[in-house]
């Protein structure tokens, strides 16, 4: 559901923690590389956070702002974000 080291959508993440969830890293510690059926490995960690639902602040893409994103912090917590950075970055 994501574009792996090459970054994707954001939004994508939040729909993968939607349908699965996430877990300690004592329990499932990032190593920097995909293994096959890695995931198995970790099945019997215990789930910790999942996400209930994702939507884009604004409605839509692009429809964000500092304001909404500061009123969506006081009203829901945390948010996920992206942001394009160009060659220079």
């Amino acid at each position: 559901m994501t574009e792996g080291c090459h970054g994707g959508w954001g939004v994508f993440k939040g729909f993968f923690l939607e349908n699965f969830y996430t877990v300690l890293e004592s329990c499932a510690p990032y190593e920097g590389k995909t293994i096959l059926d890695g995931c198995q490995r970790y099945k019997s960690c215990k789930p910790i956070a999942k996400v209930e639902k994702t939507y884009y602040i604004g409605s839509h893409y692009g429809g964000m702002s500092e304001e909404k994103i500061i009123r969506e912090l006081r009203a829901h917590g945390p948010v996920l974000f992206d942001f394009n950075a160009g060659k220079d970055f």
